[in-house]
């Protein structure tokens, strides 16, 4: 089976269907799907990675998170997070910014803006039904103007709890002026409370760590004809408090190559 550009480039987007997943933070307990039967961790997560490629969370005398340094292939981004209301309204870098939106606890639209040119370089929009996220649409600058046109789009099946279930991924035709279905993704989830979770609203800057209220153990990736073409699995390693401290991550190609990677977590 080939694999085409667009079809490679749904298999790297497909962990971004986890960041469209967003809501104001949860209490403690309020895990609440059926089946759970391990409360979320009282434990604050400060760094989620890989050597090369991981989160490193720092949080203020009040527990909330005031800084995030995202590490990408070793170089880090450092970003100074602010509140307004109790709720994440700004993350400041040194070259761009990212404004969080909400309405009624849901963050419904993020902005990431140039610190120099103050254009909007790209814009999500998300749409919820029954409190549940149902769609994400993706908007990018046009390299020819300051003009955001669609890009990407999500629709979502989600659980009760709100693990979704199925993402069913869309890329922008120009050339149509239209949303073209290229494929779906469908996942799996163990009971344990994944410690990532709370900090969901910020994972719009990474797509590498799901944002999920479940730890994920298997995602499989189909092109527009329902042909499998990648499967991702994760094997965990638990504390004596149900909290993973490491992940196994398998990335498979089926009849091609696999990838393995370990992701490891710290807390305070």
């Amino acid at each position: 089976m080939e694999i085409t550009n667009k079809l490679y480039l749904l298999i790297l987007l497909s962990l971004a269907a986890f960041c469209a997943c967003k809501k104001h933070d949860p209490a403690p307990g309020s895990y609440n799907s059926p089946g759970n039967n391990i409360l979320p961790t009282t434990k604050k997560l400060t760094r989620v990675g890989d050597s090369t490629n991981n989160n490193q969370f720092q949080y203020d005398a009040g527990a909330n998170l005031s800084q995030l340094n995202i590490v990408t292939d070793s170089n880090p981004s450092l970003y100074t997070i602010s509140y307004i209301n109790g709720l994440p309204a700004k993350l400041q870098s040194q070259y761009f910014s990212m404004n969080l939106n909400y309405s009624a606890g849901h963050l419904i639209r993020t902005e990431i803006t140039n610190n120099v040119t103050n254009n909007i370089e790209s814009m999500q929009l998300l749409t919820y039904t029954n409190d549940q996220v149902t769609e994400a649409v993706h908007y990018v600058k046009s390299v020819s103007s300051v003009q955001l046109i669609p890009q990407l789009k999500f629709d979502y099946e989600v659980a009760p709890g709100g693990d979704i279930t199925k993402a069913f991924i869309y890329l922008w035709d120009a050339a149509t002026n239209q949303f073209i279905y290229e494929g779906r993704n469908e996942y799996q989830y163990d009971t344990h409370a994944n410690p990532v979770y709370p900090l969901k609203n910020f994972f719009s800057f990474s797509d590498s760590f799901p944002a999920t209220p479940h730890n994920i153990l298997t995602e499989n990736s189909y092109d527009a004809s329902g042909t499998l073409i990648a499967v991702i699995t994760y094997q965990y390693t638990y504390d004596g408090d149900g909290d993973p401290l490491k992940a196994k991550r398998i990335y498979q190609l089926p009849g091609r190559w696999q990838e393995v990677s370990t992701i490891t977590y710290s807390y305070q």
